[in-house]
This record gives structure tokens, C-alpha cells and sequence, in this order.
């Protein structure tokens, strides 16, 4: 939802408009408890349980730069039938991140980004388990236009865990886009 800030505008508008432009947004994502998920096995591809996550973010457009950055709150319900019959509760996990976009020609762009999100600390049957998470992730992304409509997007994406136990990644990812 659009709180402050610019217009709708065509995708003919939108790729021409160089002055300078500052837009502040809302939205709420609701998570269903889909997937497959066995109470029975510690790892599943889902997550039996609801998830509420608001979302506020900011954007500045100057000339050919953007400047973009938004936080979020993870709100997750109880998971009743989590591993071997326990139930999994957990606080809320806060996220941050921060875009900062440069425009050489409409569809042609180098971004770098950051982002950070800390919470979680889990209770497995009432009893407190020392797992906070606090991980902090990093993109370089390159835009190319392949027509008016189609792009192709590569990533260099790194995400560090900050607490004893985690993950270290480093991913290259690439994307294409079609506008209708």
C-alpha cells in the first residue's frame, strides 16, 4: 500500500522519470502452513505453522540513483506437532535491509545491497534452546535488458551467520524478467 509518494505511472513513465522522487509503502504477508511436513522428521520443506510479517520501506530516487531500505517483523504462531510430538515456540525475528541502486539507461543497472535480521530465540516444550539467530547477507546485482520486455539479472549474493553455529554462503544467482 502506498502510505507517501509518486503516482502510478506506466512502465513507459516509470522508465523515463529522472527527477527526484521519495515514496514510502506498507504491506502485511501472511504465510500459510503448507507444504510437505512430517512431524516425525527433524528437516521438512514445510513449516506447519502461520506466519504474519509487516513490512514498512522507503524509497529515494535521485537522478539515475535509488536509494532503498525497509524493516520487517516475522511473527510466527506455535508449531503443535513439531519433531517427535514437542511443540516449537519462538519469538519474533526483526529484519533490515538496504538497496542502493544505480540506473545507467532504463533497464541497464548495477545494485549493492545489505540486510540483517535478529530474533527467533525458540522454546521446544516450554524449555528455552540457546538458538538466536543474527545473519547478515550482502548482494552485488548487475541488470541487462535483453528487449522492453525481457531482462537478465545476476547476483553475487554472500550471507554470514553472526552466532557460534550457522551457515556461511556464497551463491551466484541469475534471474530473467518478462513484463507483461
Amino acid at each position: 500500500m502506498l502510505l507517501y509518494g509518486a503516482p502510478a505511472q506506466s512502465p513507459h513513465e516509470f522508465s523515463r522519470s529522472v527527477k527526484s522522487n521519495t515514496v514510502v509503502g506498507a504491506a502485511i504477508a501472511l504465510t500459510l502452513p503448507t507444504g510437505d511436513y512430517q512431524e516425525d522428521k527433524l528437516m521438512n520443506l514445510g513449516g506447519n505453522r502461520w506466519v504474519l510479517r509487516p513490512q514498512i520501506g522507503v524509497t529515494h530516487t535521485r537522478g539515475k540513483w535509488t536509494f532503498e531500505t525497509s524493516g520487517s517483523i516475522f511473527f510466527f504462531s506455535d508449531n503443535d506437532d513439531f519433531w517427535n510430538d514437542g511443540k516449537l515456540e519462538n519469538n519474533e525475528l526483526f529484519a533490515f535491509q538496504a538497496h542502493v541502486i544505480y540506473s545507467f539507461r532504463p533497464g541497464l543497472w548495477i545494485s549493492l545491497s545489505t540486510a540483517y535480521g535478529w530474533g527467533w530465540n525458540p522454546k521446544i516444550n516450554g524449555e528455552e534452546v540457546h538458538d538466536p539467530r543474527g545473519n547478515w547477507m550482502s548482494a552485488l546485482s548487475f541488470g541487462v535488458p535483453l528487449s522492453r520486455t525481457q531482462g537478465i539479472k545476476l547476483s553475487w549474493l554472500q550471507a554470514r551467520t553472526q552466532e557460534e553455529t550457522g551457515v556461511d554462503l556464497h551463491s551466484l544467482i541469475v534471474g530473467w524478467s518478462i513484463m507483461f
